[in-house]
């Protein structure tokens, strides 16, 4: 679950409760976190728009509002303690906290020293920003996946802006992650932070024009 699956709208309807659609998702759709196995792998799925913790309010642009609870930082704590044997363990949630900024640092700070203690946290996967990142930190693999159809910037297709979707190959060593946009195949693990960056910056780089074209009663000139 997602900002878009659980905020309320408008905000300022005197009738919003205070957890907004959270009962609402798991009416219809089922718990917000959850954990289970497979083929000998472990899935915990986490919710990242629980709110501020005192005042119920839910907005991805404020620290104070993406904390994990201590309820939910328990039950990873069961969930991880329960996969300690497996070969992978595979993290999902909706926003990419470790970006911190305006996530904070509660996941630096609690969440991610739990992961690398746990050993075999593999990879966390997470999306919202519409854009592909791949940040891996103390030998977890922190994958962003980009669009599937929601709005993408207008910049660098190759550079992670375009819509497509993950496969990921799971093998008792190892996985292997390509993306799969429209008619081709990606490597995920080239979408660095630091050259997807680079890339967004050549963007916004003025031409530099040396010599304005000049028209004359002979045409165009050469410049």
């Amino acid at each position: 679950a997602g900002n878009h699956d659980v905020y309320w709208r408008p905000t300022d309807d005197p009738n919003m409760p205070r957890d907004q659609h959270d009962k609402n998702f798991e009416v219809h759709f089922g718990p917000l976190w959850y954990s289970f196995q497979h083929k000998n792998c472990n899935f915990i799925v986490l919710y990242s728009d629980e709110g501020n913790p005192e005042t119920g309010e839910k907005n991805f642009n404020k620290p104070e509002c993406q904390k994990i609870s201590d309820e939910q930082f328990g039950f990873l704590k069961q969930a991880l303690q329960r996969g300690k044997d497996n070969d992978h363990q595979f993290v999902f949630l909706h926003h990419p906290r470790w970006l911190q900024g305006n996530y904070g640092k509660d996941w630096k700070q609690r969440v991610h020293p739990l992961l690398v203690q746990t050993k075999n946290v593999t990879a966390v996967f997470v999306g919202h920003i519409h854009q592909m990142r791949y940040d891996p930190a103390d030998g977890i693999e922190y994958v962003t996946l980009a669009s599937v159809g929601a709005h993408i910037q207008p910049v660098v297709p190759e550079a992670g802006f375009l819509h497509q979707y993950h496969l990921v190959t799971v093998r008792p060593e190892q996985v292997a992650l390509t993306a799969y946009p429209v008619g081709a195949a990606m490597n995920v693990r080239e979408i660095t932070s630091d050259m997807q960056q680079e890339m967004v910056s050549l963007t916004k780089r003025p031409l530099q024009v040396s010599q304005r074209i000049k028209i004359t009663d002979k045409g165009p000139q050469d410049a």
